[in-house]
């Protein structure tokens, strides 16, 4: 991101703002990704106003993976 290169290890989440330079891809063979793109009028002031605004990697517990995946396959 950004011109920076990123090692995201399993069960960490990763935010990338519009607009914001990147590319991503497999170390390996096995990977597994969701993603989720959110949009609207509102949108950017909300993320700005949760912190965010600029790119961010942050580790998940197994608790907070679950519970994700829970809401992603509620979502579809």
């Amino acid at each position: 991101m950004n011109g920076e290169k990123h090692i995201i290890k399993p069960y960490t989440a990763f935010f990338i703002p519009a607009g914001c330079p990147h590319e991503y891809y497999s170390t390996d063979e096995s990977w597994d990704t969701h993603w989720i793109k959110p949009s609207g009028k509102s949108c950017p002031d909300m993320l700005k106003a949760l912190g965010f605004d600029k790119p961010k990697i942050f580790p998940l517990s197994k608790e907070e993976i679950t519970y994700l995946d829970h809401c992603f396959r509620c979502m579809h």
